[in-house]
């Protein structure tokens, strides 16, 4: 269809080409104005025509596109179009429905460009891994290590599976990638590749190893201040804190580092000037961490124990009461409130002294009277627990308890670690039953035999309104050559063209008609065209949820039989229930 239209435009320039002509001679036998009017109506239609001719082969040529590149559902043009706005909702942050578009076309294989679709396996891991699926994520990244070198961001996986594998302390894995692409020399070892091996070695507590990868990063590395406050605090924590607070004031130093960065570095300047007993030089430093600051609690709770070994007591009681006002439940907030009594004591201010401690039995005895009782109640436990992993508010005799005493209760290695493991079952039997309702929903719509959901009826409604169009142009081109006729020829002529003009009209209106029919058809694809989206948008959610509770399930098992020896026997036959019965539904899903 793209020749015919090709040929079509060959003719039509002809004609233009023609009628160029015929105004030339037509200049040489009638009056000079008309002559050259009418010569210029007929070029300017003609050339309004040819632009016409333009703009539909563009079209024809979109449509081969769409439907003569195309993988299942998903045509080339709207597979860039869905990239394209994965992009923009990558950039934006909203990572899972970014996930899920470049999902959907990793999956489908929709993008013919080569690069593109690299491109897409590339964001679809950064959104798992800024989601945090740590498991998935790898899997996504080990999609790009497989296809080798070249894959343009072979190195930028390598490094971010050793960052995934640091995290989960997972040092077999981490040092099998670490010896088989950087020791190897198939990933060049790039500043950020050092920094992230680096960082894994800080987290395995190989202190001495960590510290030399992260002196080796220049100064120009982007990396560089991260390096610099990693190494900060392996020295503060080695007692080294006249070297450590040179680092830290190194960071400190360099321009465009991020805001977060930059409060960690000044907490951490205070904390060395209140280590080396410079208690004046930490207030400065604590001082510059901004109320703004993710980090502002701590800044004001050890602010206040820097203002007490000074002895300036109602400049530690001023920065008790912001911070009890501002974080009333804070896990701070109970030792804050003693605190404040004591400094009142200290500033003989006994009556003040007296009203707080009196506050403090007042507003935290029941609780701990409660928790006692908890203790004590064979029931309660059980209770408890179901709560805490539903992350609900707890309640013993109907006293509600604080979240600053929920915190200080699952502070117990073991109980955290029990309540994790639960939650994390819960939310993939929430994630199985979730999938199944959607399997259930997508094969129902996957099922109907409307025309596969109206895609390629859509596509055949495209060529027909190309058609129309083509038709529309052919009209407006007799209607030139009409002008053209009438211009200088004589009285029959006219008459014979007026006849011929009034039996255009009629075709017209048909035209009209049926382009009118063609556009409801048209909205009624768009329809089916929109269910389709949905549909793929569900798909990819169900298929990708089903991979991450695979992959987060393995893991689960792995973790349990690692800590099962620190769960009670009952503890145990319940969790390794819950997973047996997981493994059997994912199965059979």
């Amino acid at each position: 269809m793209t020749n015919r239209l090709k040929a079509r435009t060959r003719s039509w320039t002809g004609l233009s080409c023609a009628a160029a002509l015929v105004g030339g001679l037509w200049a040489g036998t009638g009056p000079v104005s008309s002559a050259h009017a009418a010569s210029r109506g007929v070029s300017e239609g003609l050339k309004a025509a040819d632009e016409e001719v333009r703009g539909l082969e563009g079209r024809m040529n979109r449509l081969a596109r769409e439907y003569g590149q195309r993988r299942g559902l998903i045509g080339a043009d709207e597979a860039v179009r869905r990239y394209e706005d994965g992009v923009y909702t990558y950039l934006i942050e909203d990572y899972e429905r970014a996930a899920l578009s470049f999902y959907t076309l990793v999956e489908s294989e929709a993008l013919t460009t080569e690069a593109l679709h690299q491109d897409s396996q590339w964001y679809l891991a950064e959104c798992l891994f800024q989601l945090e699926n740590w498991n998935t994520a790898l899997a996504a990244y080990d999609e790009i290590i497989q296809t080798g070198d070249r894959h343009p961001y072979l190195s930028e996986a390598v490094r971010r599976s050793l960052e995934i594998y640091g995290i989960l302390r997972n040092n077999d894995r981490f040092y099998s990638i670490y010896r088989t692409y950087v020791l190897s020399g198939r990933v060049p070892a790039s500043d950020g590749v050092k920094y992230t091996v680096a960082k894994s070695f800080y987290r395995q507590g190989e202190w001495g190893r960590a510290k030399a990868m992260f002196t080796e990063l220049p100064a120009k590395s982007r990396w560089f201040a991260q390096a610099r406050y990693f190494n900060g605090t392996i020295l503060a924590a080695e007692g080294a804190f006249e070297a450590a607070l040179s680092e830290f004031r190194r960071v400190d130093a360099v321009k465009g580092a991020d805001a977060r960065l930059r409060d960690l570095v000044q907490l951490a300047i205070g904390r060395i000037h209140y280590e080396l007993g410079n208690y004046r030089e930490a207030v400065e430093s604590y001082q510059r961490v901004p109320s703004s600051s993710p980090y502002f609690a701590d800044q004001l709770y050890e602010i206040t124990w820097t203002y007490i070994k000074q002895q300036q007591w109602q400049e530690a009681i001023d920065s008790v009461e912001i911070f009890t006002v501002a974080f009333p439940d804070h896990p701070y907030t109970v030792r804050m409130r003693l605190v404040e009594g004591h400094l009142h004591r200290k500033s003989e201010q006994f009556e003040r002294a007296l009203a707080t401690y009196e506050r403090v039995v007042d507003e935290y005895g029941p609780v701990r009277e409660k928790l006692s009782d908890l203790e004590g109640d064979r029931h309660s436990p059980t209770s408890f627990f179901d709560r805490l992993v539903k992350d609900e508010s707890l309640e013993v005799d109907g006293v509600v308890l604080p979240d600053y005493a929920v915190e200080l209760l699952v502070q117990n290695d073991g109980l955290r670690r029990a309540v994790a493991v639960r939650q994390q079952l819960d939310v993939q039997a929430d994630t199985l039953d979730n999938s199944e309702s959607v399997i259930s929903d997508v094969g129902s719509v996957l099922g109907s035999s409307k025309e596969q959901v109206g895609t390629f009826a859509r596509g055949r409604a495209g060529l027909q309104r190309v058609r129309d169009d083509s038709l529309a142009l052919r009209i407006r081109l007799l209607e030139v050559e009409f002008d053209h006729l009438e211009s200088g020829a004589s009285a029959a002529v006219r008459s014979t063209v007026g006849q011929k003009r009034v039996e255009l009209d009629v075709l017209v209106r048909q035209a009209q008609q049926a382009q009118g029919e063609a556009a409801v058809r048209s909205n009624r694809y768009q329809a089916y065209a929109d269910q389709v989206a949905t549909v793929q948008s569900e798909a990819g959610r169900v298929s990708m949820m089903a991979n991450e509770v695979t992959a987060e399930l393995s893991a689960l098992e792995r973790q349990f039989k690692d800590k099962a020896g620190s769960l009670t026997p009952d503890a145990r036959e319940l969790v390794d229930a819950e997973i047996i019965a997981l493994r059997q539904r994912l199965d059979a899903t």
